[in-house]
């Protein structure tokens, strides 16, 4: 999904939902900012290819997040994860 997708899913479907993101600052994070997709190239690939594809662009988004996240705390580690 693309900003503002979850966003606007709260707003019309899930109003208390999108609230209590708003309140605890959860950040939303979207796989497919800050990439570049070819999507000439994407429509080319079998269906197998497509998923690998974006299961590869969103476990980059998510081990950069974590990345980030655990880089705030000296010591911090990752057997919580």
């Amino acid at each position: 999904a693309k900003s503002p997708w979850v966003t606007m899913s709260c707003d019309h479907f899930y109003p208390e939902v999108g609230e209590l993101l708003k309140r605890l600052n959860v950040p939303i994070i979207y796989a497919q900012e800050g990439v570049q997709v070819d999507y000439n190239k994407t429509k080319m690939m079998a269906t197998s290819e497509l998923e690998q594809f974006w299961a590869n662009v969103k476990g980059q988004a998510i081990a950069k997040e974590l990345s980030e996240f655990y880089s705030k705390y000296e010591g911090q580690s990752w057997k919580n994860i």
